[in-house]
C-alpha cells in the first residue's frame, strides 16, 4: 500500500536526478564541441591569410625571377635562372596546393563538428521534453496518491463516526432492556 507508493516516488525522484545528470553532461559536451569549432575557424582565418600572402609571393618571386634572366646577357645563365624559377615556383606551388589540401579538411573537419553539434542540440531537446513529461507524470503520479489518500482517510473517518453511533445505539438499547428487565421483576 504506502510504502509502495512511496519507494515509487522515491524511485522516480532518483530517475529525475539521473537525467538531470545525463542532461548537464550533455550540455558540458556541447560547449566543448562549440569551443572546438571555434577554434577551427580561427585557424581556417589564419590559414587563408597564410595562402593569399603565398599567392603574392609567388607573383613577385616569378617576376623577378623573370626580370632577372632578362637582364642576363648570356643564354646559359639566362636558362639557368629560369629554370631555378620554375624549381623554386613548382616548390612553392606544393605548398600552396598542401595548405589548401589542409583548409578543405578542416572545412570539412568543421561540417562534421556543425552536424555533431546538431545532432547534441536535437539529443538535448529530445531530453528535456522527457524530462518535462516525467516531472509532469511524476505530479500527476502523487496528486492522485494524495487525493486516494485523503478518500480513504475520510472512509474512516466516516466508519469511526458511524461505529460511533452504533456503539451509542447499542448502550441506549442495553438501558432500555435493563429498564424492561426491571418492570418484568417488579411484576413478577
Amino acid at each position: 500500500g504506502h510504502h509502495g507508493q512511496d519507494a515509487i516516488i522515491n524511485a522516480l525522484g532518483v530517475q529525475l536526478g539521473e537525467a538531470t545528470t545525463a542532461r548537464t553532461n550533455l550540455e558540458s559536451g556541447l560547449d566543448h564541441a562549440q569551443d572546438r569549432i571555434e577554434r577551427l575557424l580561427q585557424s581556417n582565418t589564419q590559414m587563408e591569410a597564410s595562402m593569399e600572402q603565398l599567392k603574392h609571393q609567388h607573383a613577385s618571386l616569378l617576376k623577378d625571377e623573370i626580370r632577372r634572366a632578362k637582364d642576363e646577357t648570356a643564354q646559359q645563365t639566362r636558362q639557368e635562372m629560369i629554370t631555378q624559377a620554375e624549381q623554386q615556383f613548382a616548390k612553392a606551388n606544393e605548398t600552396f596546393l598542401q595548405l589548401q589540401r589542409n583548409y578543405e579538411t578542416s572545412l570539412q573537419d568543421n561540417t562534421l563538428l556543425q552536424q555533431d553539434v546538431r545532432a547534441l542540440e536535437a539529443q538535448m531537446l529530445a531530453f528535456q521534453k522527457d524530462l518535462r513529461v516525467r516531472e509532469s507524470e511524476h505530479a500527476t503520479q502523487s496528486a492522485e496518491w494524495k487525493a486516494q489518500l485523503a478518500n480513504r482517510d475520510a472512509r474512516i473517518a466516516e466508519l469511526l463516526h458511524e461505529r460511533e453511533g452504533c456503539l451509542r445505539e447499542n448502550k441506549e438499547l442495553k438501558n432500555i432492556c435493563e429498564e424492561l428487565m426491571g418492570f418484568v421483576e417488579e411484576e413478577k
